[in-house]
C-alpha cells in the first residue's frame, strides 16, 4: 500500500495531526529560506550581480565606508523597513527580467550623511 492509499485510509484525527505536521513543516522551510534570501540579497557582492551597480560598487570599495553594508545606510533601520526595502526590490528584479533597467540608475531619496556615518561607527 502505498502514502497516498495509507492516508487516505487513516482515521480523520490522524490525517489532522499529518497535515498539521506538513502545514508547520513547510512553514518552517519557507521562513528560512526567505532569511537566507534576505541575507544573501543584502550583502554588497551581490549588488553587483546588477551591471548597471558596477561602478558604484567599485567607489564604494575605495570609499571609508567599505567596512560598512550597502544595506546598513541605503535602508532605514528596523525589520519593517528592512521587509519593505525587499519587497520594493522585486520591481527591480521585474526591471532585469524584462531587460527594461535604465542605463543610468537614480538614488530614489538622498541619504543623510550623518546616518551613514552614525551607523558606519557603529557597525565597525
Amino acid at each position: 500500500m502505498g502514502v497516498w492509499e495509507r492516508f487516505r485510509d487513516a482515521d480523520p484525527q490522524k490525517k489532522r495531526r499529518v497535515l498539521l505536521m506538513g502545514a508547520i513543516g513547510a512553514f518552517v522551510v519557507a521562513t528560512m529560506m526567505t532569511l537566507g534570501m534576505f541575507k544573501y540579497t543584502s550583502r554588497p557582492n551581490f549588488c553587483i550581480t546588477c551591471h548597471e551597480m558596477k561602478p558604484e560598487y567599485t567607489t564604494w570599495q575605495a570609499s571609508s565606508h567599505s567596512k560598512v553594508s550597502c544595506v546598513t545606510c541605503h535602508i532605514k533601520p528596523g525589520p519593517v523597513n528592512f521587509a519593505k526595502k525587499k519587497i520594493e526590490d522585486v520591481n527591480q528584479l521585474r526591471l532585469h527580467l524584462t531587460r527594461k533597467v535604465p542605463e543610468n540608475i537614480r538614488m530614489p531619496e538622498k541619504i543623510e550623511n550623518e546616518v551613514c556615518e552614525t551607523l558606519s561607527l557603529i557597525h565597525i
